[in-house]
């Protein structure tokens, strides 16, 4: 299993927000900062099966925050489409 993190302590703009993600997934630096380039790369470049921990993502500002809770929808999203293909994708929120 493959163990990944992406840790938002101390996030200070929506830029900052994509590039944790970025690299707590192991994406390459060419990935776009948007959620539909993380979902692209979430389904089409992650190793798998994977563990995937997300530290601090309560303590983001507001613009931040709505982010936040639609890549909380991705990665669950994930988690399904993974399952149909017997993979398994965890996530866990500190």
């Amino acid at each position: 299993m493959k163990y990944y993190t992406i840790d938002f302590t101390g996030v200070v703009d929506l830029s900052d927000f994509y590039q944790r993600i970025i690299k707590g997934l192991e994406f390459p630096d060419w990935c776009g900062e948007s959620l539909d380039a993380i979902w692209d790369m979430l389904t089409e470049y992650i190793e798998t099966p994977a563990h995937i921990t997300v530290i601090d993502g309560i303590s983001l500002t507001s613009i931040m925050t709505d982010k936040y809770k639609v890549l909380k929808e991705i990665f669950d999203r994930a988690v399904k489409w993974y399952a149909k293909y017997d993979e398994k994708l965890i996530f866990i929120y500190k």
